[in-house]
């Protein structure tokens, strides 16, 4: 009975053990799924996701978690396809998960430059209206220490409903997250104050100066985002290396058979 090579055989194992270790990651984001789904404190501090948690209304809190449980179902299925279809070296198995790896590859790049194309449109404009208007009411935040609810009634009725509930988003941001304003301690001086609110700097001083004031939420935001990007630029090159080992060995395991 013939063989696969020794270059098949190492595809072979690299593609078993790849899909095993992504099986795994794939069963533990179906347990965070449902842990957040379910509340259940002891994970959710374990991954260290109560302060993003917190930024979302209970309506969203529930997209994401069935959006982490969508995710982690269509990574099992597909790397445990992978990882069966390599080590019983099944032709058909391989070619579907290579195949299924491409189309998934092919999506995450057409989202990923969406994204990056449009980004100004989704998010640059969004963020500097948000600083506007926070720069409207940004000495009585400051005088209020940030807290929304403190602030007149005759200031409230001057903001839209919407940009209130992204201004109490911020102020959420900026307690978890130890930063200031959407670009900056500058978005609060824009009255002419030069108070901030006193979770904007790193002691909690009642006389918060602007000097003193953390870097900009938006700032944080896009530190962040950099660091997810690279790791994300990385998970696709790995999957495209490995489509590719997949393509290689159905092709092994074709010409195994044909002898």
């Amino acid at each position: 009975m013939a063989r696969l090579g020794c270059g098949d055989n190492f595809m072979k194992y690299v593609l078993f053990f790849f899909n095993l270790a992504i099986v795994l990651l794939s069963a533990a984001l179906l347990v965070l799924g449902v842990s957040i789904l379910m509340k259940l404190p002891f994970v959710i501090e374990f991954v260290q996701l109560a302060p993003m948690l917190k930024l979302l209304s209970p309506e969203a809190i529930k997209i994401v978690a069935w959006g982490i449980i969508g995710v982690g179902a269509v990574m099992f299925f597909i790397s445990f396809m992978g990882c069966c279809g390599a080590i019983s070296e099944s032709h058909c198995m391989v070619l579907m998960y290579a195949v299924s790896l491409i189309v998934i590859i092919i999506i995450e790049v057409a989202a990923g430059v969406v994204v990056y194309t449009q980004r100004d449109n989704i998010i640059n404009n969004k963020m500097n209206s948000l600083a506007a208007t926070i720069g409207k009411v940004s000495e009585m935040l400051a005088k209020f220490n940030g807290e929304i609810d403190n602030l007149p009634p005759m200031v409230l009725k001057e903001i839209t409903t919407d940009k209130l509930i992204l201004i109490q988003l911020t102020l959420t941001v900026q307690k978890e997250f130890h930063c200031c304003g959407i670009n900056g301690p500058s978005d609060y001086t824009v009255m002419n104050s030069t108070l901030l609110p006193k979770n904007c700097c790193p002691d909690g001083n009642e006389r918060c100066k602007v000097e003193k004031g953390h870097k900009g939420c938006w700032t944080k935001v896009k530190d962040y985002f950099t660091l997810v990007l690279g790791a994300a630029i990385g998970f696709v090159s790995v999957q495209v290396v490995t489509a590719i080992f997949g393509l290689c060995l159905v092709n092994g395991i074709k010409n195994k058979n044909s002898f």
